[in-house]
């Protein structure tokens, strides 16, 4: 999880060069607290031992779910395949031609 917040901290770095990579990699972390206030029914405690439940249902939404999840998996997928990155690089290098071979 640690390494799935900093990548996205990172990715969002190029992106944003003035921004800060603490506020960056807060903001991922918020987003990961702030999803499951969206999906999950209202059984969230909010603090350890709370009564108060939070959750907005988006799961009992047809629409919401028809909108959501498909994106989510596709995201899942992206971060997921992530660790190609290397191989894929190393057989992009083995591959290219000198520059005086072009």
């Amino acid at each position: 999880m640690f390494i799935g917040h900093s990548a996205l901290a990172f990715g969002a770095k190029r992106a944003a060069r003035r921004a800060s990579l603490g506020v960056l990699v807060a903001a991922a972390q918020l987003c990961d607290l702030i999803w499951p206030i969206l999906v999950h029914r209202p059984d969230l405690a909010l603090y350890p031992g709370g009564a108060a439940r939070v959750g907005l249902g988006l799961w009992y939404s047809v629409a919401g779910t028809v909108v959501v999840a498909p994106s989510s998996k596709a995201a899942g997928w992206f971060a997921l395949s992530g660790w190609l990155v290397p191989f894929w690089a190393a057989w992009i290098d083995r591959h290219r031609l000198p520059a005086a071979d072009r």
